[in-house]
């Protein structure tokens, strides 16, 4: 996409394309050491043909020296659906991933076969408008705590307990 690369993986053949763009978190990589998400990506690819991305700046995409905009990233996207010649795709992606995906569709509405969004947000930073997002001090202490428990049992025990309670006193999960 410009001069930057952007990573990308393929698997499936199926009729219908889906374009899968991580939230805020993961890569290419760490997708084949969870389980549940191998499990669920084959199960798609069963029947679709399945492209996940590695994000600007992330995983195996190269890095970059500023923070890109959606429109970058949203180019990025089209980038990869040009490279495997998809025409249309069914965007899939979680938390921040959904305005870069909402972003795509109405840019490019002839290239967006559906949306999938897990966990959506419309906005990164709170405003009267949009009560939900964290506040300015809320997202400092977050990324503190990202910064020093990243990788810590511990982190992603905290971490765990908010995002899937349920698999809490699973070990294998």
């Amino acid at each position: 996409s410009g001069d930057v690369a952007i990573a990308y993986q393929t698997v499936g053949s199926g009729s219908v394309d889906v374009l899968f763009a991580r939230g805020f978190a993961g890569d290419l990589l760490s997708v084949w050491e969870q389980p549940l998400l191998t499990r669920f990506l084959e199960d798609l690819a069963s029947f679709a043909r399945v492209t996940a991305v590695d994000k600007r700046g992330t995983g195996l995409s190269d890095r970059v020296g500023e923070v890109p905009t959606l429109e970058t990233r949203m180019d990025d996207l089209r980038a990869v659906m040009d490279a495997i010649g998809s025409e249309q795709a069914i965007l899939w992606t979680a938390q921040e991933g959904a305005r870069l995906a909402t972003l795509f569709a109405a840019t490019y509405p002839e290239r967006t076969a559906g949306l999938v969004l897990f966990d959506p947000t419309a906005k990164g930073r709170r405003t009267p408008d949009y009560p939900w997002a964290l506040t300015d001090e809320e997202w400092r202490v977050w990324l503190t705590d990202v910064r020093e428990g990243w990788g810590r049992n511990d982190f992603l025990e905290r971490q765990l307990v908010e995002w899937a309670a349920s698999k809490q006193k699973d070990p294998q999960f």
